[in-house]
């Protein structure tokens, strides 16, 4: 194999993503964040959908959007609250 074969391999576009998102995984706190971001989403989405369900009204989709935006924006202001909560809940079920 040559040496510009190599560096063709060592140059593809798949590698520099995959080394991009993997160096932005390492960054401390970012994964705590993510994971806290996508739970409150999450929660805000099965609110609406719990809630307001599936209905044809206008006003009842934007109802929806806004219990969904309230909740994903209380579940992510109090988060450290919400995780302190789990972890008991957690320990004490396990006996811990």
């Amino acid at each position: 194999m040559t040496k510009l074969h190599q560096y063709g391999e060592d140059f593809t576009p798949f590698k520099f993503l995959k080394e991009g998102l993997f160096s932005v995984i390492r960054m401390p706190g970012l994964r705590g964040k993510l994971i806290g971001a996508g739970v409150s989403l999450a929660l805000g989405f099965l609110a609406n959908k719990f809630i307001i369900g599936k209905s044809g009204g206008i006003l009842r989709k934007v109802a929806g959007s806004a219990l969904q935006l309230g909740v994903t924006n209380l579940i992510a202001r109090r988060l450290p609250f919400w995780k302190n909560l789990a972890s008991n809940l957690f320990s004490r079920k396990n006996g811990i």
